[in-house]
């Protein structure tokens, strides 16, 4: 049976292809969808117990884990990657957010940025993946005016609970679908929103 992150990297991947019909960007999204795969496969032994810090623990306390056995509460960096029309690299975007945390849910929000930027994610925690939405309101003085975009996200949770990584997928300022890598890593335990 397809698991739901294995649908939506297919679904990604086939968005970016037609959107694209470009040969190059459909081989770099096989890449993306590869490095998250390996990343996913990295969870698993042959013995089916799932590598945490150098020790193996079940597979099942992992993903039965619970919101309450790990917290999420405190301030990460969310670091995302970008390709812009007519450039060859990925450019990394980087904003502080306080996490917050409501059952199964976590609420981001950015703090105060030097561009003026803003960022927001909606997360539902489903072991060993988290799944949602992100908005950004751009800078007025950056190159996208202001403009505000939304998208979707999935990530994979270490099995320590201190970072997470995977794919982000919206459209662009053209309607073109764009996609790029996404990992959030925990600062430090501190909500308070003068933290940095």
């Amino acid at each position: 049976m397809t698991s739901g992150l294995e649908k939506y990297l297919t679904v990604a991947h086939e968005a970016v292809t037609s959107q694209t019909g470009s040969r190059e960007r459909a081989g770099m999204m096989r890449s993306r969808v590869s490095r998250v795969r390996r990343t996913r496969s990295r969870w698993a032994t042959p013995s089916g117990s799932v590598q945490c810090a150098g020790k193996a623990a079940s597979k099942e306390s992992v993903t039965s884990m619970t919101p309450g056995e790990l917290t999420f509460e405190g301030t990460w960096l969310s670091r995302y990657a970008l390709r812009r029309s007519g450039q060859s690299t990925d450019q990394a975007y980087e904003h502080y957010v306080v996490m917050r945390e409501q059952g199964n849910r976590l609420r981001a929000t950015s703090l105060p940025h030097s561009s003026g930027s803003t960022l927001s994610l909606d997360l539902t925690i489903e072991p060993p993946t988290a799944t949602g939405t992100w908005r950004e309101s751009t800078s007025p003085d950056g190159p996208y005016d202001g403009a505000t975009y939304h998208g979707a996200l999935q990530l994979i949770i270490a099995p320590d609970g201190r970072t997470m990584s995977g794919l982000w997928v919206g459209f662009g300022r053209h309607l073109n679908m764009k996609t790029g890598e996404w990992t959030l890593t925990l600062n430090e335990g501190s909500t308070d929103l003068d933290a940095r």
